[in-house]
């Protein structure tokens, strides 16, 4: 009768008495590593990353309006068409155009480098809280975050009320504005077109692109006559040795290779400036047949070879020691800096006339569509203080952050030296 055996338990529970005679035996270093992580965190923390001060204004919408439509019926604004005229004016308090006025208003309150648009715009932010819209500025000075924050609310105040104004008296008012805004814009795309019209800034590209090509194939010119003269003298101590019959054949196809080249480069340089082009007509006195029957002679022609292409080299780099064609690349990127640099910027002033002339267009439309009772649409409800602590670094977050991780590669590591040290692991 056959019997089954039965497979033995194994106790596969975790033996957790090394793990802590490991920490008994390496607690320091655990304890040390979350120190001296916590001191780095720290040393970051306070010295390294400077501080954030956020400034908050506030302007409130003031939500639904009774308008007077022209069918004639009166409407009030649903619920819906509120969420979405908030949306609109959290758009519309970072648009270019809000941006710009706050850049007019502090004017040189400013650092320079708050003075772009696109830079003042990314320590912008709106957080909507009902019919509160919190206009937030972080920046590392607390005086600049709340002028900038106090600025905004008032510019965007004045820019949503005057857009968004009501009444059939604004209506020549709006238009007015609107002509104008019209002549800015074609005023602005006209000096753009004019500038593109005489603009060189391809032509400068291509300069500048060829100028770089040349300056590269000089460098690679350089290299190639390098390659050649080191492969002309190895070929030159062969020739001079007394080659054997067995090694007449590879020196030979050496030698057919190596003029091949030469050719080839001679071919270049005569294509480029045939004036500097000297080594084609000592090529066609250089035999291979030499070889087997005049080694020396041939060896004394590999010796002139040589002495050409030393010339040549010497001759390039004379040329770009004088520093004319970097010099030469030099201006020419200058003056491509410059005139795309006025590009931009007229682009940039186009661009943001459009935006004033779109915006105050829609503006017509509306009062020609509602002849609304005047009202603001939004009002400003809180002043922006200079802040007294900063907000970030989060220095106390980070610190503790530090510590945990260096008290987590201290375990690891004390687990590490134990096993290696011939502790049972």
């Amino acid at each position: 009768m056959a019997t089954t055996e039965v497979p033995l338990l194994v106790d596969e529970q975790v033996d957790l008495t090394v793990y802590l005679q490991a920490l008994r035996r390496y607690w320091w270093l655990a304890l040390g590593l979350s120190v001296v992580f916590a001191l780095a965190a720290a040393l970051v923390s306070f010295l390294v990353l400077p501080p954030i001060y956020e400034a908050r204004a506030g302007v409130v919408h003031l939500g639904a309006q009774t308008e007077l439509n022209f069918d004639p019926k009166f409407k009030t604004t649903t619920s819906g068409d509120v969420n979405s005229r908030r949306q609109s004016l959290v758009t519309l308090s970072t648009s270019s155009i809000v941006v710009a006025e706050i850049i007019k208003t502090l004017g040189g309150q400013l650092p320079e480098k708050l003075r772009d648009i696109q830079a003042l715009q990314g320590t912008m932010k709106t957080v909507v809280s009902g019919d509160l819209l919190e206009l937030t500025v972080q920046y590392s000075d607390p005086r600049v975050a709340m002028a900038i924050a106090n600025a905004w609310a008032k510019d965007f105040e004045t820019s949503v009320n005057q857009t968004y104004a009501r009444g059939r008296e604004d209506l020549p008012n709006v238009e007015q504005q609107a002509t104008q805004a019209r002549q800015n814009y074609l005023a602005a795309e006209e000096a753009l077109i004019n500038f593109t019209r005489t603009s060189q800034v391809e032509q400068l590209k291509q300069r500048v692109k060829t100028q770089q090509e040349v300056l590269a194939d000089t460098g690679a010119t350089l290299r190639a006559i390098d390659r050649l003269v080191a492969d002309t003298r190895a070929l030159h101590q062969q020739v001079a040795t007394a080659p054997s019959a067995a090694e007449v054949t590879q020196i030979s196809n050496n030698l057919s290779t190596l003029l091949l080249r030469a050719q080839a480069y001679t071919n270049l340089i005569q294509s480029n400036n045939p004036a500097t082009a000297q080594t084609g007509p000592f090529l066609l006195q250089i035999d291979p047949a030499k070889l087997r029957t005049q080694p020396l002679e041939l060896a004394q022609d590999l010796d002139g070879l040589i002495v050409i292409f030393e010339q040549r080299r010497t001759a390039l780099q004379d040329t770009l020691a004088k520093g004319d064609d970097w010099q030469s690349l030099s201006q020419l990127q200058a003056e491509l800096e410059g005139q795309t640099s006025r590009q931009n910027q007229l682009t940039q002033a186009r661009d943001l006339a459009w935006d004033t002339y779109n915006t105050v267009s829609r503006k017509v439309e509306e009062v020609k569509v509602a002849n609304n009772v005047s009202s603001d649409e939004v009002r400003l409800a809180l002043e922006a203080t200079a802040p007294s602590k900063p907000i970030g670094p989060r220095k106390g977050l980070n610190i503790i952050a530090g510590a945990a991780s260096g008290l987590v590669l201290g375990v690891l590591a004390a687990f590490v030296l134990s096993a290696t040290s011939g502790m049972k692991y």
